[in-house]
């Protein structure tokens, strides 16, 4: 059960970190903006790494199986949130 509840943790923590530092100011300019994004593209993709060493490390009896399904299933639920507006208009 802890496994699974550290998958989604560790899907979406990195995102919100990510979200925010999109977000954290008005850009007009492309280059920062384009800044900004590879900013949070390295933030997200290095807490993921930190999370997934932190479990295994940390947490012994971890079952890997339950962490990488609920790890896949919180990713792409936020992602089917994405696309399901785009859909209907």
């Amino acid at each position: 059960m802890l496994s699974a509840l550290f998958g989604v943790l560790i899907a979406i923590c990195p995102t919100l970190m990510a979200a925010k530092v999109l977000i954290s100011e008005k850009v007009v300019d492309y280059h920062t903006s384009y800044g900004k994004l590879k900013r949070a593209t390295v933030l997200k993709f290095i807490t993921n790494l930190l999370g997934f060493a932190l479990v295994f490390t940390c947490y012994k009896s971890v079952n890997p199986l339950a962490l990488f399904i609920s790890y896949i299933f919180a990713l792409s639920g936020y992602w089917t949130n994405f696309i399901i507006p785009i859909k209907t208009k």
